[in-house]
C-alpha cells in the first residue's frame, strides 16, 4: 500500500504540473492579448495570437517530429505553393509550440463559410490547388490529407498547403504504408477498404483535390455548373482506377470543357 501511495502522490504531483496549451503559448509567446484558438488536431491545438499563427503539439514527439521535419523541408523547398514553420520551434511543459511564417493566411474552409464565392473565385481557387499541389508531387512528395481547411489563401494571393501531419517525402520522412491516416470525407474509396497496405499515391491526393473542389461548388452548383459537372467527371475517373495517371491542368481542362 506504501509503493501505491507513493504512486498516487506521483500522478498528483504531475497532474498539478500540467499545463494548458494557452498556458505553454503564453509562456514562450508572452502576453495574449489577441489570442484565438482556430484548430484542433489528433495530437496539437492551432492559435491565432495577434494575427501570427502557432501550432501546440502536445504529448507525441513522433507526429511533432514527422511533421516539423515535412513542413520545415517544404517551406525551404517550395516557399510560394507549402506553409510551413518558422524557426525557433520551443518545448515547455510537454508542449512545442511551432510558428508559422509570419505572411498573413485563411484556410479555404474559413474563407468560404458564409460566403457565395463566385465562379472565378472557384476557377482562381482550382488554378493554386493544382499548381501547389503538382508541385509538392514533383519532388516526391504527398500530402495525404487535402481538404478546404489544410489548403490557405495568403496575404499575397497565392494558394499555399498547409498541415503536413500525414504527408510524406521520398528521402525525407513518410508514416508508411500500413497506416490509414487522413479525412474519410476526402478519402479514396479503395483507401477505405482497410486492407493492407494502403495504398497512398498520387491519384489519392488529386481525389481529396476534386473531392475538395466539389465541396466549394455544391451548395450552389447553378452557379458552377461548368465546374461541378468537370469535377464530377473526374472524381468519377479517379474512382474507377486507384492508380489512374492523374493531370494538373485543371483550368486547361475546364476551358476545353466549357467550348466544347
Amino acid at each position: 500500500s506504501g509503493g501505491a501511495l507513493r504512486i498516487s502522490a506521483t500522478c498528483a504531483r504531475w497532474w498539478k504540473a500540467m499545463i494548458s496549451g494557452r498556458e505553454a503559448l503564453r509562456r514562450i509567446v508572452g502576453p495574449l492579448h489577441d489570442a484565438e484558438r482556430v484548430g484542433d488536431g489528433s495530437t496539437c491545438e492551432v492559435w491565432r495570437v495577434d494575427g501570427r499563427v502557432y501550432k501546440v503539439f502536445r504529448g507525441s514527439l513522433h507526429a511533432m517530429d514527422h511533421e516539423v521535419c515535412i513542413a520545415t523541408h517544404l517551406q525551404a523547398r517550395l516557399p510560394q505553393y507549402c506553409l510551413g514553420f518558422e524557426s525557433p520551434v520551443r518545448r515547455v511543459c510537454g508542449y512545442t509550440v511551432a510558428p508559422m511564417p509570419s505572411i498573413r493566411a485563411m484556410d479555404l474552409f474559413e474563407c468560404f463559410e458564409g460566403l457565395r464565392v463566385s465562379p472565378g473565385t472557384v476557377c482562381r481557387w482550382i488554378d493554386g490547388m493544382s499548381r501547389a499541389l503538382s508541385a509538392l508531387h514533383a519532388v516526391g512528395g504527398l500530402h495525404n490529407d487535402v481538404k478546404p481547411e489544410n489548403i490557405a489563401l495568403c496575404s499575397d494571393d497565392r494558394i499555399r498547403l498547409l498541415d503536413f501531419g500525414f504527408a510524406s517525402v521520398e528521402g525525407v520522412a513518410s508514416l508508411g504504408q500500413r497506416t490509414l491516416h487522413g479525412t474519410p470525407e476526402y478519402m479514396h474509396p479503395r483507401l477505405r477498404t482497410r486492407r493492407h497496405p494502403y495504398r497512398y499515391n498520387r491519384t489519392t491526393d488529386c481525389y481529396a483535390l476534386a473531392k475538395t473542389v466539389w465541396f466549394f461548388v455544391e451548395p450552389n452548383v447553378e452557379a458552377h455548373l461548368a465546374v461541378a459537372c468537370f469535377v464530377r467527371m473526374t472524381i468519377g475517373r479517379l474512382e474507377r482506377d486507384h492508380g489512374a495517371t492523374v493531370r494538373y491542368d485543371w483550368i486547361a481542362r475546364l476551358r476545353c470543357a466549357n467550348a466544347d
